[in-house]
């Protein structure tokens, strides 16, 4: 009997000392969920350019002017490609969709104080620093600036009454010269982001024309065995060739 006592002791102990241990569920804060649901102001008109996503340059020579990526206030999406003629696609998000990338962008990632210009020059006094260390080795280093053939990103969004656009060369390379910039990582987030919409829109429109390519009236797709293939400029300024 003592025995049942003393585990029933030691049970109860051991209850109440992990109840302790437990963490506190903490009460939802309302400015979290004000957050996720927050909606900034778009331009005036149902076709006014919102965000556009395009990446400029590289070393194959561009067929138009047509930017990678426009996306519109009433949610409509025009998907170009200077490599290809007659390649345009128009497709669309939803409006939540739409608030959900601005709020990515502008307020996770604060978007409107990315400035390329100091980005820049952060990259030459980084360099600068450099080349004094090297300078006794006879050494000289170039820096992000030494790629001639990279591309451009060029990210540009018009809402709550401004217009910021934000151009950088060989974004990928000068993130990985400025390790733990807190700007170039910013930029990365919204950049990533939009290019998971682009290629996700890209193979959603790329389905219908499958279905008519097997039907055999499937203009503007070449084809080689019956396969659309495609090359397409990377932002990151690499070329990307298959299915």
């Amino acid at each position: 009997m003592r025995h049942v006592l003393l585990f029933a002791v030691l049970s109860l102990s051991t209850v109440a000392f992990a109840a302790d241990t437990l963490p506190e569920e903490k009460a939802p804060n309302p400015s979290d969920k004000a957050a996720e649901t927050k909606t900034h102001a778009l331009p005036a008109g149902a076709t006014a350019t919102v965000i556009v996503y395009d990446y400029e340059g590289g070393m194959t020579k561009p067929q138009n002017n047509d930017p990678q990526m426009i996306i519109r206030a009433d949610g409509s999406v025009t998907l170009g490609n200077r490599y290809q003629d007659n390649a345009r696609i128009e497709t669309r998000i939803t409006k939540d969709d739409l608030q959900a990338l601005l709020r990515l962008a502008i307020d996770t990632n604060d978007f409107f104080k990315i400035n390329a210009a100091e980005i820049e020059q952060s990259i030459d006094a980084k360099v600068k620093r450099e080349n004094e260390k090297l300078a006794a080795q006879g050494i000289v280093m170039v820096g992000p600036r030494g790629l001639v053939d990279g591309a451009t990103t060029v990210v540009r969004i018009h809402a709550d009454g401004k217009d910021h656009k934000v151009q950088l060369y060989d974004l990928r390379g000068k993130f990985l010269f400025l390790q733990n910039d807190e700007r170039l990582a910013r930029l990365k987030n919204i950049t990533t982001r939009l290019s998971e919409l682009d290629r996700k829109l890209r193979a959603g429109a790329a389905k219908p024309r499958e279905a008519g390519a097997a039907k055999g009236n499937a203009p503007g797709v070449i084809s080689i065995d019956r396969k659309p293939h495609v090359m397409r400029m990377q932002p990151d300024g690499t070329i990307r060739c298959g299915e």
